[in-house]
C-alpha cells in the first residue's frame, strides 16, 4: 500500500516548494473506509473551537534539504510508563525526528479545549517538517494505543474515530501498511497509580486503561505482528541504553551512545506517587478479569510480564 499525503476528502493547505519531498500518491480505500473518513471530516470540523498551531509555527530551525512526510513510526504509548524520555531520546538520532512536537494531537487528544489539536490531514503532515535524512518521522502520542479500546470512549480523551477496530482501520488507511510500532507496556498497578492516584487500582471503572490486550487485539487484527516492538517499561528503566540499541535495531537503524545527561528521565514518570502495599497489588491481580487480561497480553505478544503479585 502506498503511503498517503492528501487523504481523498482533504488537499493540501498550502503550496509545496520544489525543495520538499513528498509521497503524492493516495490510499484508495474501501466503502467501508470512505464512511469512516466521511465521519473524521465531521469530527475535524467539530473542534473547531480548538486552537491549532499555524503550519508557520511549526517549521524546525533546519537549513538545507527538507521533506515533510507523514509518521512511519508510532511511539504508541503508554502515558507513565517512560515513553516521554524515551521518545525524547529517540529523537536525538540522526535518522529519526518526531517534527515539531513529541506528542501530535491527532489521533488522540486528552485534556482541556484549550490544548492545540491538528484539525486536518494537512494540518497534522505540516509538524512533520524534517531533514532530509531524516529515514523515520515519528509520532508518540501517548494515547495512540487507546485508539484500538472499545471501552476507551467517554473517558477523557478525544480519539480522531470511536475506539476500537474502525478505528484502528482508519489509522492504516491514513498512513499506509509500512508504518511501524513501538509500545512501552508498565505494570499497571504502577500505571494506575502513577496517572490516577492510588484509589484507581482497585476501582474497576478505571481497569478499561491497563487491559492492554484489549487494545492490542485490534492493531493486531489490522497490522501485521512483525510491524510492533513491545517493550516492558521496567527493563528499560534498569537499562536504557539497551532498550534504546533494541529499538534502533527493530527500525534498522545505527547504534547511538548516549551520554548520561541524554539518559536522565523526563515526563510524568518522574511525578512523586503513593506507595503501593503487596496486598494491594495482590487484589488487584486476584481479579479474574485482569487475570484474563494479562494472560491474553502474555499470548499474543509471546512475553513474560513478571508483575509483582500477579
Amino acid at each position: 500500500m502506498m503511503r498517503c499525503v492528501c487523504v481523498l476528502f482533504l488537499a493540501r493547505a498550502a503550496s509545496t516548494s520544489a525543495s520538499d519531498q513528498h509521497c503524492s500518491s493516495r490510499v484508495s480505500a474501501t466503502e467501508d473506509e470512505t464512511s469512516l473518513l466521511q465521519a473524521v471530516e465531521t469530527r475535524l470540523k467539530t473542534v473547531s473551537e480548538l486552537d491549532p498551531i499555524p503550519p508557520s509555527k511549526r517549521a524546525l530551525n533546519i537549513t538545507g534539504c527538507t521533506k515533510t512526510e507523514l509518521p512511519l513510526l508510532m511511539l504508541m504509548g503508554l502515558p507513565h510508563a517512560g515513553s516521554t524520555s524515551f521518545a525524547n531520546q529517540l529523537n536525538l538520532h540522526p535518522n529519526l525526528s518526531y517534527g515539531y512536537t513529541k506528542e501530535h494531537r491527532f489521533f488522540a487528544t486528552r485534556g482541556s479545549p484549550a490544548q492545540t489539536v491538528d484539525t486536518s490531514v494537512p494540518d497534522y503532515l505540516s509538524g512533520f517538517n524534517v531533514p532530509c535524512d531524516v529515514t523515520y518521522t515519528f509520532d508518540a502520542n501517548p494515547n495512540t494505543l487507546y485508539l484500538g479500546q472499545p471501552r476507551a470512549d467517554h473517558h477523557g480523551i478525544k480519539f480522531l474515530a470511536t475506539p476500537g477496530l474502525d478505528a484502528v482501520k482508519l489509522t492504516r488507511t491514513l498512513l499506509g501498511d509500512v508504518v511501524r510500532f513501538i509500545l512501552l507496556i508498565r505494570d499497571p498497578v504502577d500505571l494506575l497509580n502513577s496517572r490516577y492516584g492510588l484509589a484507581s487500582i482497585q476501582d474497576e471503572s478505571y481497569h478499561w486503561f491497563t487491559c492492554f490486550a484489549e487494545s492490542l487485539a485490534n492493531w493486531f487484527a489490522v497490522f501485521a505482528r512483525q510491524s510492533f516492538l513491545i517493550l516492558r517499561s521496567e527493563d528499560y528503566f534498569v537499562d536504557e541504553p539497551k532498550s534504546l540499541a533494541i529499538a534502533l535495531d527493530f527500525l534498522g537503524l545505527p547504534s547511538r551512545e548516549y551520554t548520561a545527561s541524554e539518559l536522565e528521565p523526563s515526563g510524568r514518570r518522574r511525578t512523586s506517587v503513593s506507595r503501593i502495599s503487596s496486598e494491594t497489588r495482590r487484589a488487584f491481580h486476584m481479579q479474574m478479569a485482569n487475570q484474563k487480561c494479562k494472560q491474553d497480553l502474555e499470548e499474543m505478544t509471546q512475553m513474560r510480564f513478571a508483575w509483582p503479585e500477579s
